[in-house]
């Protein structure tokens, strides 16, 4: 494993066992849950909105050490940001973990801290296990839209 490989791996681990913005919102203005029956993890999003961005955030949740890790970095990340540069955001990480797609191309994508998902192109069936969390998180547009 090479060095960038385990420091990210570390980042991930550290994330798991000392989540971020873990537990309840006392107002939320949305709550999220998604879940992937074929694994087991399971995500809830206390969300608050002011407008179209996320003003606040918390998660609640059980899963994989990849799952936690990427609602974790999820919370820290948007808070202030619109939900189309959240969109964007999932769209990035989908394209880091792609192994369809040279490294080289996605070099030029990576937002925040997104690029410590990088190892996960090496096991495409755990792309959804990172994903979970920013797809419950962009329900809000269909809930914003009913």
């Amino acid at each position: 494993m090479s060095e960038i490989q385990q420091l990210y791996q570390k980042i991930i681990l550290d994330h798991h066992k000392n989540p971020r913005n873990y537990g309840s919102l006392e107002a939320p203005t949305h709550q999220l849950e998604k879940n992937n029956p074929i694994c087991g993890d399971r995500i809830h999003l206390d969300v608050a909105m002011k407008g179209a961005h996320v003003e606040n955030i918390r998660f609640k949740g059980m899963g994989c050490a990849i799952c936690m890790a990427s609602a974790s970095m999820m919370t820290e990340l948007v808070p202030q940001k619109q939900l189309d540069e959240i969109g964007q955001l999932l769209e990035d990480l989908r394209q880091i973990m792609n192994p369809e797609i040279a490294l080289d191309a996605v070099k030029a994508v990576y937002q925040e801290n997104l690029q410590v998902f990088e190892g996960i192109r090496n096991y495409p069936s755990r792309i959804h296990c990172a994903t979970l969390p920013w797809e419950a998180l962009l329900q809000v547009r269909k809930l914003m839209n009913a």
